[in-house]
């Protein structure tokens, strides 16, 4: 009896495995390639564009690279303050997408002059 028990314990723990192993795998292509746009701040304190607004775009991360704090934006650049800015605090890193949604506007950056920041977008 506890050898019958045993082997349709092995034999459940081994279907359930191989039932695992064969669930189909689906991949959403991007509809266009990543697009690195690291760098450094040419200008302390004005704002310079990372990427044009793109509504293919699906996600992104930003990095902050730097010493001190770093501000993006949001929107059209000409419309760019640090005060309506999202703070990146050095070392923090902000991604684009959240809960389904994405910033599909144009996304800006400032800081203080060569300090890096990492950032892509797919």
């Amino acid at each position: 009896m506890k050898r019958l028990l045993l082997s349709l314990t092995i034999y459940l723990i081994a279907g359930a495995s191989l039932a695992l192993a064969q669930t189909p795998v689906i991949v959403n292509p991007s509809k266009f390639s990543n697009a690195n746009a690291s760098g450094s701040i040419v200008a302390t304190n004005t704002f310079q564009s990372i990427w044009p607004s793109n509504s293919n775009r699906n996600d992104c991360v930003i990095q902050n690279n730097g010493a001190a704090s770093m501000y993006v934006y949001f929107g059209p650049i000409a419309s760019a303050t640090t005060p309506n800015s999202l703070v990146l605090a050095s070392a923090g890193i902000f991604r684009c997408g959240n809960s389904g949604v994405v910033s599909k506007d144009q996304i800006s950056i400032t800081g203080t002059i060569s300090q890096s920041f990492f950032a892509i977008q797919y």
